[in-house]
């Protein structure tokens, strides 16, 4: 007789078989459902600096890394397990699944991650490949073992204060995969700069090419590493000797017109009216002085200062036509550098702009007025002012009342760009108008607008009293007083009431009596003695 034997493998895997002999015949079926083995396919890291896929055995700083993969249609389940100890459970989802821890579910160090799916009857696959995930806390001091030379030829390996002509070393060294290395310089007597920064690379390594080295001698360097959980202190000095290197070109950064009216920077290949144009720019700090040339000739050695520089000549060295200025920079050592690209300027012979009266002076009296367009004067010799092209001839021209435009003569304009004349004798009363033109030797400007001054009449001096006339009586006072406060016109007696002329006998008299002296009455405000001259009511 045949006995059959049917049996369920368990979720483990295990199996549980109990034959029945029967005469002297073993005969078992077993019947086994198997559940297809899943696949992780992608292990995240999305924290801190730098966040990538990760490779197997790679080194991350993020302790929840996001975890996927794939599954056949059979499982509907993933088991995740750390170290061989389950720690998730995630459902699989058109034949896709994926996790990501939130409570720092990996500690530092070695986490090996397998999977097993799980069918619809709890069945359990055999575990998946293995994922290798190395995670690293805050990272240690890194460390720079060594610079690459490669200006040459074949690149060479300099060690730690070694010599070398590269002055875009690369700098190579170790630290925590994936953590950033900072790299810092400092040039000989200088101070620390950063230089740029690097990801520590899966073997545990970095490079950095420096960027250009300006100068000659002992450079310094030094990196820190940095990741999610913070970052290392600085590491060790790594020294190179820099030799051999070109000496550093200053830099032209301005071309200043600073002369006449139009006052602007330069172009290259630009006209200009300056003959002493001023040149600045900039220089590194191994730069000590700056040599100026025009053409092949040195025309100025400059000392840089917190490297800046500039200079401007006083003496009219550039003469007219095209002018070619390159710069050569020299460091503490005497070494010159090769000459910068040229800066193009040419001085052309230009006529004078046209120049401007601002304003004249009356000096008729001991105090000296200032007469503006359209003022007022009594002085018929006034002295104008204005502003033109330095060195040039400055002709001036009046117009008389119902007159016609004459020249009156001319000036030259001073280094301040100011020019002063004082005109001829002006003849008559009224409005005279003055214009001014400027000419040099490369011709003459138009005419300025017109500038117009009103000539008055000079009015009368008060005499002052020397001495008192005892003999003098009212009727005298009062006989003077009328002549001067009709202005010697009789027949105006209508013009005036008769409370002023009470007014002023009595003043006088008053004056007399009392004093014995004479004094002239100065009017005030009043309608009635609105035609009296405006300076002078009486006098003796």
């Amino acid at each position: 007789m045949k006995s059959t034997t049917n049996t369920k493998i368990n979720r483990n895997s295990f199996s549980s078989i109990n034959p029945q002999v029967e005469n002297g015949v073993l005969s078992t079926l077993v019947t086994a459902q198997t559940v297809s083995k899943p696949v992780i396919s992608d292990v995240y890291d999305n924290f801190g600096p730098v966040q990538r896929l990760l490779a197997h055995g790679e080194t991350t700083d993020d302790r929840n890394p996001k975890i996927g993969g794939t599954a056949l249609s059979d499982t509907q389940y993933i088991h995740l397990y750390r170290n061989g100890v389950e720690v998730a459970k995630v459902a699989v989802i058109d034949g896709q699944w994926s996790w990501e821890g939130g409570a720092n579910v990996f500690g530092t160090g070695y986490n090996n991650i397998v999977v097993r799916g799980e069918n619809s009857q709890g069945q359990l696959s055999d575990a998946s490949e293995p994922f290798l995930i190395i995670v690293a806390g805050k990272p240690g001091v890194p460390v720079i073992f060594d610079a690459i030379d490669d200006a040459g030829g074949l690149p060479e390996i300099i060690k730690r204060g070694g010599k070398t002509d590269d002055d875009t070393p690369t700098l190579r060294g170790s630290g925590v995969p994936g953590s950033i290395i900072t790299l810092q310089t400092k040039a000989p007597g200088g101070k620390w700069v950063e230089l740029g920064s690097a990801t520590v690379d899966s073997e545990g390594k970095w490079q950095l090419t420096s960027s250009q080295l300006s100068e000659n001698g002992d450079w310094s360097f030094r990196a820190k590493a940095a990741n999610g959980h913070g970052a290392s202190a600085w590491s060790d000095s790594f020294t190179l000797q820099i030799e051999g290197l070109a000496t550093a070109q200053p830099v032209l950064t301005e071309v200043l017109d600073n002369f006449g009216q139009i006052k602007k920077a330069l172009a290259n290949n630009s006209n200009t009216d300056d003959h002493n144009p001023r040149f600045s720019g900039t220089a590194d700090s191994s730069i000590k002085f700056v040599h100026i040339y025009d053409g092949n000739t040195k025309i100025a050695t400059v000392l840089t200062n917190k490297g800046k520089w500039s200079w401007e000549s006083d003496a009219n060295i550039f003469g007219s036509g095209k002018h070619q200025i390159t710069l050569r920079g020299e460091d503490a050592g005497g070494a010159i550098s090769e000459p910068t690209a040229a800066f193009d300027f040419t001085i052309t012979a230009a006529a004078p702009g046209v120049p401007v009266i601002i304003n004249a002076l009356d000096d008729i009296s001991s105090v000296v007025e200032i007469i503006d367009h359209k003022g007022k004067t009594s002085d018929s010799t006034p002295t104008l002012n204005g502003l033109g092209a330095e060195g040039s001839v400055v002709t001036i021209q009046a117009l008389s009342p119902n007159g016609e435009w004459e020249i009156i003569g001319s000036t030259v304009v001073g280094s301040n760009e100011r020019w002063s004349f004082t005109t001829t004798e002006l003849t008559q009363t009224g409005n005279w108008g003055f214009r001014v033109m400027s000419s040099n030797e490369n011709g003459k400007s138009g005419w300025s607008s017109k500038f117009v001054l009103k000539l008055v009449e000079v009015q009368p001096e008060i005499e002052e009293i020397t001495s008192v006339n005892t003999d003098i009586t009212t009727s005298d006072i009062l006989a003077k007083s009328t002549e001067l406060l009709f202005n010697n016109e009789p027949n105006s007696y209508d013009k005036f009431d008769s409370a002023a002329i009470a007014d002023l006998e009595n003043y006088s008299s008053n004056m007399l009596s009392q004093y014995g002296v004479v004094v002239s009455v100065m009017p005030q405000s009043s309608q009635d003695l609105n035609l009296l001259p405006q300076d002078l009511l009486a006098q003796y």
